[in-house]
């Protein structure tokens, strides 16, 4: 019976700390986008929203610079829209800097 309590306790432990995790952005559509970005926005201090907005529409501008007469922009927005879904402000940062370090190489 001890056992059980205390797996189930470890269990709803994990649980809470998965639900409780910071927010993501949602690609699917431009609403949910719009949403999820401002959800996101809400947790960060005026510095952060301003490099979160940066990096977005700097990932998104470096596709499309690179891809120019190659891919529509449709096709763009839904390549960097798939790279971007699901990850959190902090992972969209990491992502903005290693292009901004990919580009300082070449």
């Amino acid at each position: 019976m001890k056992k059980t309590a205390i797996a189930l306790l470890i269990t709803i432990s994990l649980l809470l700390v998965a639900c409780g995790g910071d927010p993501t952005l949602d690609t699917s559509s431009k609403e949910t986008m719009a949403s999820s970005m401002q959800k996101m926005m809400v947790k960060l201090s005026p510095e952060d929203q301003k490099k979160l907005q940066e990096s977005v529409t700097g990932l998104y501008m470096i596709e499309a610079i690179s891809n120019m007469g190659k891919k529509s922009g449709e096709q763009i927005q839904k390549e960097v829209g798939a790279k971007l879904n699901g990850k959190t402000a902090k992972e969209i940062f990491a992502m903005a800097e290693e292009v901004r370090n990919k580009m300082k190489k070449n």
